[in-house]
């Protein structure tokens, strides 16, 4: 070791010594925290991690108070040495909280930030990954709640279930995430290079009376809501055929089609009016500029349905996506539903929801190949930030609420502006991985990518949606830049 490496290892025992000591004090004045909490959390000594997983469920319960915090860990990674003193440090200073999410990564390289209060997504797929931290009042909490049915669980998945359970039973304070990675994992304990996930059948089967305890709308033969398809074109007519067949064949058949065309040629407006009296959906002809938010406006108004579905006619339906996307617009608590989209006759990415960073929202995963991408962020069902206009469904009460489209944003941004507005009235948005559909992007109005003058207007939009929305900010509670 170089004579600087050794100093600055000093140095950083020394800054570790007195974060020690400070927190320590901190922790002794506080009532709800125990001395032991403090000799477990290694701020008093130098005792190890606790592996929560491989210890018995019924003693730590036995033991448990509710100033305790537990750190969960697996057997196959290695935390950093100032975990404990970070995680309490969190739990005093946030007395809210129930639940810490905490980043872990491969190798110090791919590094797995995870969503924070996501209940549609817990009951898909595990995501607290391979560490978190639980308060010991929210893990009672919980256990007391399911006595009966932990009972019968093993000793792994109590605490799996107890976690789901804590996280379902929570909301946006008490279930937070921090970006410090101090977990790592070896490359073996890897897929495709990043931290594993936990999901399907296997995992929903341990969580299963968290999914039947769900208020979850149950779709019933003898009645289905009216889905109002809204699809605007323009001079498309083989495609929207393509696109309108695909919905017919969809086994859903409460539907009603809206098509909105801001100015196709002669020609293709006979060849469309055509298809609307031999196919059957309503054709409004308005020969106009093209406005995106405007023809889907005039499309809802138009329409009749409890269900909106907001639809491009480059996009087309595959197997029966209908009844899965009504089902979860029904539910009270959900705003906007999308579903996976991926380019024609491939396996490659359009959509699986749009996150917000700094710099913009963007398409999450636009063109990876689904094997490719980590974290079940294409195989799971999960909540999201805004989900594409180019298939996006809502309930009629929800984008009434929202204020329908903002004509303002004609081209760009106008379905993440939407979002937003439903975000910010409490609903949750979600895309629904478990159905596809393919999305020809752009077949009619062409992409922002090649011409000036387009980047130019797309920068405008952007900075709009950023100005109207400083709330949100760049705020996403389910994503990060590596979650990729």
């Amino acid at each position: 070791m170089g004579i600087r490496s050794f100093i600055r290892g000093i140095k950083e025992e020394k800054r570790i010594a007195k974060e020690k000591e400070e927190i320590k004090e901190k922790l002794l004045g506080e009532d709800r925290i125990r001395l032991d909490l403090l000799k477990k959390a290694g701020i008093i000594d130098n005792t190890h991690i606790h592996n929560i997983i491989n210890d018995d469920y019924d003693l730590i319960l036995s033991e448990c108070l509710d100033g305790d915090v537990y750190i969960f860990t697996s057997e196959e990674g290695e935390a950093s040495v100032d975990l404990n003193l970070y995680v309490a440090n969190i739990f005093v200073n946030s007395p809210k909280i129930d639940a810490l999410m905490i980043t872990e990564d491969v190798d110090y390289y791919r590094t797995y930030y995870k969503p924070e209060f996501a209940p549609e997504s817990i009951l898909e797929y595990f995501y607290p990954g391979n560490i978190w931290a639980l308060r010991g009042m929210a893990l009672k909490k919980a256990s007391e709640t399911y006595k009966e049915y932990i009972s019968s669980l093993d000793n792994k998945d109590k605490f799996i279930f107890i976690t789901a359970a804590v996280i379902t039973d929570g909301n946006s304070e008490s279930i937070i995430r921090d970006d410090m990675s101090l977990y790592h994992l070896p490359l073996k304990a890897a897929k495709n290079g990043c931290p594993k996930v936990f999901g399907g059948k296997e995992y929903k089967n341990i969580i299963r009376p968290l999914i039947d305890n769900t208020d979850r709308w149950i779709m019933e033969d003898k009645f289905n809501p009216l889905v109002s398809v809204v699809i605007p074109s323009k001079d498309n007519p083989d495609m929207l055929n393509e696109c309108i067949k695909s919905i017919k064949n969809d086994n859903y058949k409460d539907v009603e089609i809206i098509v909105v065309d801001n100015g196709s040629s002669d020609e293709n407006r006979g060849k469309i009016t055509a298809l609307s009296t031999s196919i059957g959906f309503k054709y409004i002809y308005e020969k106009k500029d093209f406005n995106y938010s405007y023809m889907n406006n005039v499309g809802i108004k138009a329409s009749k349905g409890e269900l909106i579905l907001l639809l491009n006619d480059d996009v087309t339906l595959v197997g029966n996506a209908l009844k899965e996307m009504a089902s979860m617009a029904m539910n009270s608590y959900i705003g906007a539903v999308g579903c996976r989209l991926l380019y024609p006759d491939s396996d490659r990415v359009q959509h699986i929801g749009v996150v917000n960073e700094e710099g913009g929202a963007y398409h999450k995963c636009l063109g990876a190949r689904l094997q490719d991408i980590p974290y079940g962020s294409a195989e799971y069902n999960q909540n999201v930030m805004a989900v594409t206009g180019a298939c996006l469904m809502a309930r009629r009460a929800v984008l009434d609420a929202a204020g329908l489209l903002d004509e303002k944003l004609p081209v760009a941004y106008n379905d993440v502006d939407l979002c937003f507005k439903i975000y910010e009235k409490g609903y949750r948005n979600i895309v629904l991985n478990d159905i596809y559909m393919y999305h020809h992007e752009s077949v009619t109005r062409g992409t922002d990518a090649m011409d000036e003058a387009k980047l130019e207007r797309l920068a405008k939009e952007r900075e709009y949606l950023q100005s109207k929305h400083q709330k949100i900010g760049f705020k996403d509670p389910y994503y990060r830049r590596d979650n990729r």
